[in-house]
């Protein structure tokens, strides 16, 4: 515990960590929180849509699935999900959906980036560092394995430089 308590996550301050700990290792909430578990375990529907019954949410996804496949049709290819939500419920002046008054959408994205979205340009950042690494390995091979033959060409050029310059200017323009 107290090497825990030593070490909270850089983004959270010392106080709210060692209530967190303190409340994590209370037996009574351990006990409320595995019969938590266990009761969660036996639904049989997972209702993930807050108030929202889903009948509603069926009919909003329909919409939204037949606005995608007409923008797909009329050749604007695919939107976004904002745009897509602007275009089937509408947009209200200075309202961001799901987030009130008060905050502009650029905010909202900035702030609000998809993690699906992160963790796919991380893959392909990553992919991306592994072709590079694995090109200038294979170029650095490549001119290692030139390297030897270069300096014997360049050993050859310059004997043959010698050679000419020893036997001086030649008279016969012929040969």
């Amino acid at each position: 515990m107290e090497s825990t308590l030593a070490d909270p996550p850089e983004n959270m301050e010392k106080e709210v960590w060692r209530f967190l700990c303190e409340k994590w290792s209370d037996k009574d909430y351990k006990v409320r929180c595995g019969k938590n578990k266990l009761n969660r375990e036996k639904l049989k529907v997972l209702h993930t849509a807050s108030s929202k019954a889903f009948k509603k949410v069926q009919y909003d996804e329909y919409k939204l699935e037949k606005q995608q496949d007409k923008a797909i049709e009329d050749g604007s290819g695919l939107l976004s999900d904002e745009q897509l939500s602007i275009e089937v419920f509408g947009q209200k002046s200075g309202y961001v959906r799901g987030l009130g008054h008060g905050r502009n959408q650029v905010q909202h994205y900035l702030e609000n980036v998809p993690m699906p979205n992160l963790r796919g340009i991380m893959r392909l950042l990553q992919g991306r560092l592994k072709s590079n690494e694995e090109s200038i390995r294979s170029w650095w091979e490549e001119f290692i394995s030139w390297s030897p033959i270069a300096r014997e060409y360049n050993a050859k050029v310059d004997f043959l430089m010698q050679q000419i310059n020893r036997r001086g200017p030649s008279i016969d323009s012929s040969s």
